[in-house]
């Protein structure tokens, strides 16, 4: 997340109306583990927590992919 966002700002995302009626928030997981092996690494308000959050937890994902076009 650090290397293909250059901020916290450009970090941050919301969630559409239909993710917040599902109870989705603005939070997003990485991929990385967090401290423990329940845990997965976060994203929360733009800021990257390596401690993470249980992943049992829901909430929204952020699909990240490369899409050739040429």
């Amino acid at each position: 997340a650090e290397q293909y966002f250059d901020s916290n700002k450009a970090r941050q995302c919301e969630a559409t109306v239909y993710a917040r009626t599902q109870g989705s928030g603005t939070w997003w997981w990485l991929r990385s583990p967090g401290y423990n092996s329940y845990f997965a690494a976060i994203v929360n308000f733009g800021v990257i927590s390596g401690g993470g959050s249980r992943v049992r937890y829901g909430n929204g994902v952020r699909p990240a992919l490369w899409i050739n076009i040429g």
